[in-house]
């Protein structure tokens, strides 16, 4: 009996050291899992933060890019618009030197004139 009881007694022993192993292991795979999750919940942080940065990021990239279109578009405008000066002058230039040149024919064309009557009235005078 004194054996069957010492027996029992080991039984129970190594019964309750397989139930402590167990309770163990279920104890570590309860923890390697809450950190596991608490990985996966970091990395998923870590991922909206670096997608938020990014969309930050081509906010300010669109914002210079328009704002270098509307200063490329100014200086396109400003371009155009000494165009448009620079080409009035040169036509108000031409208009300038046309003049001049019909002025200066038309004198040509009276001083013919004059001459051809001076020459018709000496021709008359002498007859």
């Amino acid at each position: 009996m004194k054996e069957q009881k010492r027996l029992d007694l080991m039984m129970e022993i190594e019964r309750l050291k397989s139930l402590q192993e167990s309770e163990e292991r279920d104890n570590r795979r309860a923890v390697a899992r809450k950190q596991g999750a608490a990985v996966i919940i970091d990395q998923i942080k870590e991922r909206e933060q670096e997608r938020i940065k990014q969309r930050e990021l081509l906010e300010k990239e669109k914002i210079q890019m328009l704002k270098n279109i509307e200063v490329l578009k100014a200086a396109d405008q400003a371009a155009l618009e000494k165009k448009k000066l620079r080409n009035k002058e040169m036509i108000a230039e031409v208009e300038k030197v046309n003049k001049v040149a019909l002025g200066k024919k038309s004198e040509k064309i009276q001083k013919e004139k004059d001459e051809d009557l001076e020459i018709v009235r000496y021709e008359a005078e002498k007859r």
